[in-house]
């Protein structure tokens, strides 16, 4: 992935691995059963973290989606740069995915367990090196591609053990990007 052409796309879910080309875990699909029903004055708005901000609009909240833009710096020039992303659940747990513009003929998402809490947004990236014993020892499908974990379509039961996380470590729980809604 060509990082330098979308800086935000790592800190836009917390996907630090990406910047150091490091091990990123991909899906194949949007992850989760059901897709989130999404309320505009919960999600719709600017949000921050240091520097960087994003604003989110609701493209169709019956079915999860939301569009999330930002301006990039290119050549001496400003571009608005966009993502479509999927809210999606399996129980409790909320994940979202983007479909990585780097992989245009083979779907690709980036993604990560998040919770919107009021004025915050929580992102807790996968941990590689967990999804990778997973995918090694046959308990997710999925392969291993120049060092990218890719997971193919999940099942129930995947879904079910990446939604419990009941005392494992399958994200990066003690690193999470917090973004913070501004105004009203």
């Amino acid at each position: 992935m060509n990082i330098r052409k979308y800086p935000l796309y790592p800190v836009l879910l917390g996907l630090a691995w990406l910047i150091s080309g490091c091990t990123a875990v991909y899906t194949s699909e949007p992850v989760g059963d059901e897709p989130v029903k999404l309320l505009a004055q919960d999600w719709e708005g600017t949000w921050v973290q240091d520097e960087d901000f994003f604003v989110i609009r609701l493209s169709e909240p019956d079915q999860g989606m939301l569009v999330a833009a930002w301006i990039e710096e290119e050549d001496d020039s400003l571009k608005m740069e966009s993502l479509k992303g999927h809210i999606r659940a399996t129980g409790d747990t909320m994940f979202i995915s983007f479909r990585d513009k780097d992989y245009p003929d083979t779907p690709r998402y980036f993604w990560a367990r998040i919770k919107q809490d009021g004025r915050q947004i929580i992102f807790w990236q996968p941990d590689e090196k967990v999804f990778k014993m997973l995918v090694d020892s046959n308990q997710l499908p999925g392969k291993i591609e120049d060092d990218n974990i890719i997971l193919e379509p999940l099942k129930n039961e995947h879904l079910k053990l990446i939604s419990d996380d009941k005392g494992k470590t399958l994200f990066d729980w003690q690193d999470p990007i917090i973004f913070l809604k501004l105004g009203e």
